[in-house]
């Protein structure tokens, strides 16, 4: 399949020229190359696989025999999807049957023994929301689903009110091998964390399975594996926030990184005429009144830059830049509502002028 290139004229160059591959996903092997052109999609997860050509004379050795390199691009996609499939069984919040499910329904009740995936996860949760104050909060489950529920009628305030007294990150409790939502009616939701999980262990499985190179994309969620197979790092592209889908005005070049982006000009409801956004403020119950229209994170945790993405928008520029430089290896890049660009430690970002 031919790589993605910008239609002519779009692009404009303000730095220097970025590499060939803007958006164009696939798996390489140290053995070769799988070209596999497919879409998967699992409840908000989208893993892309796209690749240049194939070697079909390498073998690869597994744990099924010998295979040649196509083989094993199958074998290796089809591990992942598998993987994939298991966490969002795990942390799917519509699920009944999921570990997620099952911690909100003992909300008050009794501890629940979780997988070490998703204790690992709700660690990481804590404390991102203890070195945002809160900004980031996985319990603002019942807030989520009362704006969910809105409709075209704004939610009463007596309803937001409600709704916040059950958003408190300390009543979730984390002991060895379990977790307790210690108030009644509490609910987490790993909405703003669930999907760089996923990428973070997506790629760790390609990596043990001996993939050299590979861009993971799930739901807007990106991470990469390696450089790409001609050795320059891969290019990815910074969504205009005020601009079509594709139109960027960045990119960040990267290897064994994860790339971001949130913002408010994608999904978002109409009530009385007003906009409003999905990003909501745990402080006030409504969506953020935020200085910024997106954040981009990049990171070697997806999970991490999944979630500070989102709390470094609702934070604005001059706090979310503080909470990003309180993590170690993180940078970000700032698109402000006054359309300007600032970033904190990207020596791999590059601008981008869009032709207007």
């Amino acid at each position: 399949m031919a790589r993605k290139r910008p239609k002519n004229g779009r692009w404009r160059l303000w730095q220097h020229a970025l590499t060939e591959s803007f958006a164009y996903s696939g798996i390489y092997s140290a053995f070769g190359v799988f070209e596999r052109s497919v879409t998967l999609n699992l409840n908000g997860f989208t893993l892309d696989c796209d690749s240049l050509a194939v070697n079909s004379g390498s073998l690869v050795t597994t744990g099924i025999g010998a295979l040649n390199i196509t083989e094993f691009g199958v074998y290796v996609y089809e591990a992942a999807t598998e993987k994939l499939r298991a966490l969002e069984n795990t942390m799917s919040f519509y699920r009944d049957t999921s570990e997620v499910s099952l911690l909100n329904r003992n909300a008050g009740v009794a501890p629940v023994r979780v997988s070490s995936e998703l204790f690992q996860l709700l660690r990481l949760s804590k404390d991102v929301a203890e070195k945002s104050e809160n900004a980031f909060n996985i319990t603002l489950a019942p807030l989520i689903q009362l704006w969910r529920k809105a409709g075209n009628e704004l939610p009463r305030p007596d309803e937001i009110k409600n709704a916040l007294s059950l958003c408190e990150i300390e009543n979730l409790i984390l002991d060895e091998d379990s977790a307790y939502l210690c108030k009644k009616n509490c609910m987490i939701d790993l909405g703003g964390i669930g999907k760089g999980f996923a990428a973070d262990i997506c790629c760790g499985l390609y990596r043990e399975m001996g993939v050299a190179s590979a861009f993971v994309n799930l739901g807007g969620n990106v991470k990469t594996v390696g450089n790409r197979p001609d050795g320059k790092p891969w290019s990815v592209g910074i969504q205009h926030p005020d601009k079509p889908r594709g139109e960027c005005f960045g990119a960040v070049m990267c290897s064994d990184l994860s790339v971001v982006t949130s913002g408010a000009y994608e999904r978002f409801q109409i009530i009385g005429g007003e906009k409003f956004h999905h990003i909501l403020d745990g402080k006030t119950g409504f969506p953020a009144l935020s200085d910024l229209k997106s954040v981009t994170v990049i990171s070697q945790s997806s999970a991490l830059a999944d979630a500070l993405s989102t709390t470094a928008f609702v934070l604005g520029l001059k706090k979310g830049a503080e909470l990003i430089r309180a993590f170690a290896e993180t940078s970000a890049v700032f698109f402000s509502n006054d359309n300007k660009i600032f970033s904190v430690g990207t020596p791999n970002f590059i601008h981008v002028l869009t032709r207007q």
